[in-house]
């Protein structure tokens, strides 16, 4: 096996188990809804929320710009692709709410979910990202 095979899979384990870490960490004592799954509503104002706090505003932002991505996550939470569908036609703000939600990179919330859901609803998750809303 080769050093460099080997040094890609010991960062990847080390990721997993950061990724595995951070959420322990974020979700330790955050009792489950109604005794079993969060909702689907609660995993979007979780994702909002954070994804916002990412979110830097490029100068050349106005309201009523949108840009729509595609966001692929991992039963794990992690985000594991970005993409956008439909571009607001400034391709600095289609960057910055790209980086955002790549900076985010977990959402914790989706260990918490009905497996159900999360494969009808998360597994591609189509986000709208305009101004006067984040």
């Amino acid at each position: 096996m080769s050093t460099d095979f080997k040094n890609k899979k010991k960062d990847q384990l080390v990721e997993n188990v950061s990724v595995a870490n951070r959420c322990l960490s974020e979700l330790a004592g955050k009792p489950r809804r109604d005794g079993h799954y969060i909702s689907t509503d609660d995993a979007d104002a979780a994702f909002i929320r954070k994804v916002s706090s990412f979110w830097v505003r490029p100068s050349s932002a106005h309201n009523g710009m949108q840009a729509e991505l595609l966001v692929k996550i991992l039963p794990d939470g992690k985000i594991w692709d970005v993409s956008v569908i439909s571009s607001s036609g400034d391709t600095a703000f289609d960057l910055s709410t790209i980086n955002a939600v790549e900076e985010l990179s977990v959402i914790c919330e989706i260990l918490q979910m009905d497996p159900k859901k999360y494969a009808q609803q998360y597994k591609e998750r189509r986000v709208i990202f305009s101004p006067e809303d984040l």
